[in-house]
């Protein structure tokens, strides 16, 4: 098994610590997982209109947007 790229790779995290705290509050107050608001960097969604734009299908289709980060987001959509 290969090594995690992103665990060892401290720049990157640092980038997408930086990234993150870009993002509307209301989005990073809910706590969701690290790698659901690594995919929204990903997509270059920062706030909750540019998460609105997304139908639930896509979500869901989305890195660490399982069903209680779902519920999670279905707050602030």
């Amino acid at each position: 098994m290969g090594r995690c790229t992103l665990k060892s790779d401290k720049d990157k995290i640092q980038w997408y610590d930086s990234e993150i705290e870009k993002m509307d509050y209301r989005i990073r107050e809910l706590k969701i997982p690290r790698p659901a608001l690594r995919a929204f960097v990903n997509l270059s969604i920062y706030t909750v209109e540019q998460l609105q734009k997304l139908s639930p299908e896509e979500l869901r289709s989305l890195h660490g947007l399982g069903p209680s980060t779902i519920l999670k987001l279905k707050k602030i959509l």
